[in-house]
């Protein structure tokens, strides 16, 4: 996992240029606990916390050859949907995976796109999204999901209530929250060169 570890090293010019940030955020109605994760294979080793009725692995820069095999062993992900997650930049996608039904998920992989200094700047985003657990793995950008994280803060929301689908919802309507500012950026500037091109003309 993978077969050639050393496109793991591949960056992003963006990308964190030391190993990957690993956060565990284990939630329900019950609670909510935030673990950062410097060992997986001690980490996966402890118990889930008993408020866990979802738990969500949050990777942040290039996962080396340890963190993946060991998340791909713990959860039976599929060699081919983990080569996908490498394989920087990777077309949008999405496949299923239920060869057996106790340890099936989802696969999704997609473009985040924000602005930084005037300038668009894109990133890669996958997630395998499973019965109990959602991983997700992100090229840079940690305030990404920002907005997930304080409302999952709250007590007695939908979101702490919900299971894995409902958060693989928020963290996609964030994504796509962030298109549309861009677009308006664009839109306006568009319309400023099609002002001066029309005057010059």
């Amino acid at each position: 996992y993978p077969e050639d570890p050393a496109h793991v090293s591949e960056q992003h010019p963006d990308a964190p240029a030391g190993p990957a940030e690993v956060l565990c955020i284990d939630y329900g109605p019950g609670g909510i606990v935030q673990t950062p994760v410097h060992d997986v294979e001690s980490f996966f080793k402890q118990p889930r916390p008993e408020c866990s009725a979802v738990r969500w692995i949050n990777v942040i820069g290039p996962p080396s050859p340890v963190l993946l095999e060991a998340l791909a062993h713990r959860y039976h992900l599929h060699p081919l949907a983990v080569e996908d997650l490498i394989q920087i930049p990777c077309r949008p996608k999405l496949d299923e995976y239920a060869e057996h039904l106790e340890h099936s998920y989802l696969f999704v992989t997609m473009r985040a796109v924000d602005q930084e200094g005037g300038k668009l700047r894109s990133q890669q985003v996958s997630m395998f999204i499973g019965d109990r657990q959602v991983v997700s793995f992100q090229q840079f950008d940690k305030p990404l999901w920002a907005s997930v994280r304080s409302r999952l803060q709250e007590e007695d929301t939908r979101l702490r209530k919900s299971g894995t689908d409902f958060l693989f919802y928020c963290l996609l309507d964030r994504i796509v929250d962030e298109v549309f500012p861009v677009l308006q950026d664009i839109g306006e500037r568009l319309d400023e060169l099609d002002t001066i091109i029309t005057a010059e003309a």
